[in-house]
């Protein structure tokens, strides 16, 4: 078990935790947005007087560790996953090795360090392998004796419709064990909670409501890019309009979209489009759909791609060159980059899709338009690229509602309560 290497905390920064504090395993084998959330949830945990540790891969714990705050809480991580992650995993999995054995060894290593740790709760963030995480969650309620509750980011598969999880078969009943298995589920919209409940039939007393916290850290804490750097390492002219695309290049995040709305409105804008982000599945940015697209629009000079995992510490050097923040998604739950932008004060529009509008005041602190409307977004980008003043005023707004309704410090004492409830068993199922 290895601490955290980081800034120590101030003086009186923690609670000291009570005899009877809760103690909670934070399970996350992923990298990137998912892993930050990890990390924030924890800090705010052991502020609030709880005690918890995190399971991470190596390579996430590394990347936060050499980053400054919030990571000056004093929590474990704990190193416990052995599969590598990224292309070598999705390697693994065209191999179909991670079947045989991913499972087995990620779930000993999970209950390894639940042993040494002795959780009252053990708290997943993401689903490694979804055919088999019922069985392993049920197994490690028996090696434990910890409440399992899940985080469900995204309630369905990216690439699946809720039409197509309707229908009988092997994705239908793996996702349904997934969630029947966990005694308490967390999501971050109202329309996720229905989504569970109409699709899986989860009851309402098994869900809880809570929104997705903020990354204010990676503003306050951005030393390195200030604006005015940032856009000339991108070779951005001052009078360039700067979109930002950020996160994971995937069908429903409807980049298509936002490229025709961009070739909409390069004879009135001087505008660019930063395309920052990892293709998947393809393996590079000029296999993709939407290169092949932007050279038949004629835009691909209008577009910069930086496509390739941004280490944490670079995150802020996009936010800090953009003018504009923009999630055109075809089909959304939430969006950690919606709060990196909101963290940022950038103008941000996003379609009404999911979760997002529960996520944004329309109007206020983001501009919304309907999803796969190339015109309506081009309409909303250009009249913000055309009023900086506009702009400053939607970034400010964003700003204030990242520091109060999606601060940390609420939402850890309500996942606490969570945890409280399942532990004596009147709050799971």
């Amino acid at each position: 078990m290895s601490a955290a290497p980081s800034v120590p905390a101030t003086p009186g920064d923690l609670a000291t935790p009570a005899a009877d504090a809760c103690r909670t395993l934070l399970v996350n084998p992923t990298v990137g947005g998912i892993g930050q959330y990890a990390h924030c949830l924890a800090h705010a945990l052991r502020g609030a007087g709880a005690v918890p540790a995190l399971v991470a891969s190596a390579e996430e714990a590394d990347e936060l560790a050499a980053f400054p705050s919030p990571w000056s809480a004093r929590y474990d991580v704990l190193r416990s996953y052995p599969l590598p992650l990224g292309p070598s995993l999705r390697a693994r999995i065209r191999r179909r090795v991670l079947a045989r054995t991913g499972p087995r060894k990620n779930n000993d290593a999970v209950a390894a360090a639940a042993r040494a740790f002795r959780p009252d709760v053990i708290h997943a963030q993401w689903v490694l392998s979804w055919p088999h995480e019922a069985r392993l969650w049920n197994e490690l309620r028996r090696r434990t004796g910890a409440a399992i509750v899940y985080t469900a980011h995204d309630v369905l598969p990216h690439e699946v419709t809720p039409e197509e999880m309707r229908a009988p078969g092997p994705l239908r009943t793996a996702w349904t064990a997934l969630y029947h298995a966990a005694d308490h589920l967390i999501v971050h919209a109202e329309a996720l909670k229905a989504q569970l409940s109409d699709l899986f039939g989860i009851p309402d007393s098994r869900v809880s409501v809570l929104p997705h916290g903020s990354y204010t850290f990676l503003a306050d804490d951005n030393t390195r890019w200030p604006r005015g750097q940032a856009r000339a390492s991108l070779g951005l002219n001052g009078d360039e309009v700067a979109v930002l695309f950020f996160g994971f290049i995937r069908e429903y995040k409807g980049l298509d979209t936002l490229i025709r709305a961009v070739a909409a409105m390069r004879e009135r804008r001087a505008v660019r489009l930063l395309v920052v982000g990892k293709p998947y599945p393809w393996p590079s940015w000029e296999a993709t759909e939407y290169a092949a697209l932007a050279r038949d629009l004629g835009v691909d000079k209008q577009l910069l791609p930086v496509t390739e995992y941004v280490p944490l510490a670079d995150v802020a050097r996009y936010f800090a060159a953009s003018d504009i923040v923009a999630l055109p998604y075809h089909r959304a739950s939430q969006s950690g980059v919606l709060q990196m932008a909101y963290g940022f004060g950038r103008a941000v529009v996003c379609t009404d899709t999911g979760g997002l509008r529960e996520a944004a005041v329309p109007g206020e602190t983001a501009v919304f338009v309907p999803p796969r409307d190339p015109g309506a977004m081009a309409a909303a980008l250009d009249a913000l690229a055309a009023d900086a003043a506009r702009r400053e005023q939607i970034g400010l707004a964003g700003r204030r509602h990242a520091d109060t309704a999606y601060s940390w410090k609420p939402i850890a004492a309500r996942t606490l309560e969570i945890y409280r409830s399942v532990a004596t068993g009147s709050g799971g199922r």
